[in-house]
């Protein structure tokens, strides 16, 4: 059984010490880096517990459990992975307005930490005006955006019109299952429907433009 397959297993039972336990000693402590478990194992097994509940195979309470233990394990890979140096470039990551489902951000941005960037994580359901007031008093360098149900492409697409309107110069990415389908070349925005890791790819591209 995979790695993934027994951390999804812990999930599944609400075992939180065990799910934890799983990363540590047969993750970090075997050579996996904290970025290889965020994309090989949180992050799919996330996804199968998604499709067991839009399957009615889990409950919502079920749901909310798995989701707080991807939580704690992410808490934990965070602390045994930072590096020490920081670079010069600041990327803001948002969840656009309305949009609760946050996991796809917190994983970006910790992805990109533990590749040395400096990150702002706003999380959830970021209103615009509050958007626009963060990227005014912080001038990141790059602002990502996530979304992940096609209900909130009306946010989305009030968010990027409105930092392209105040902020031109600034680049904007935006990620998410809701984006995957979606042509953004109306914006000319690149978006991300490889796996997180393509992250810091497309953000050295892009500030290197």
């Amino acid at each position: 059984m995979s790695l993934c397959a027994r951390f999804l297993e812990a999930q599944l039972k609400g075992d939180r010490r065990r799910a934890v336990r799983l990363l540590m000693e047969q993750g970090l402590d075997t050579g996996l880096s904290a970025t290889d478990l965020l994309l090989r194992v949180i992050t799919p097994a996330q996804r199968e517990i998604g499709r067991l509940w839009e399957a009615n195979a889990v409950s919502v309470a079920d749901e909310h459990v798995a989701t707080a233990i991807s939580q704690l394990a992410m808490s934990h890979l965070y602390g045994r992975a930072l590096p020490t140096d920081i670079r010069r470039e600041h990327v803001l990551v948002a969840c656009v307005d309305g949009e609760w489902h946050d996991m796809g951000a917190r994983v970006a941005a910790d992805v990109l930490e533990h590749h040395g960037f400096s990150v702002r994580l706003l999380g959830p359901s970021v209103p615009v005006d509050a958007l626009l007031e963060r990227v005014a008093s912080e001038a990141p360098d790059i602002v990502l955006l996530s979304m992940t149900m096609d209900v909130h492409a009306p946010a989305l697409t009030t968010a990027v019109r409105a930092l392209k309107a105040r902020f031109p110069n600034l680049p904007v990415l935006v990620g998410g299952r809701g984006c995957a389908d979606r042509n953004l070349a109306e914006y000319g925005l690149p978006h991300l429907t490889a796996p997180r890791a393509a992250v810091c790819a497309e953000i050295e591209r892009l500030l290197d433009a």
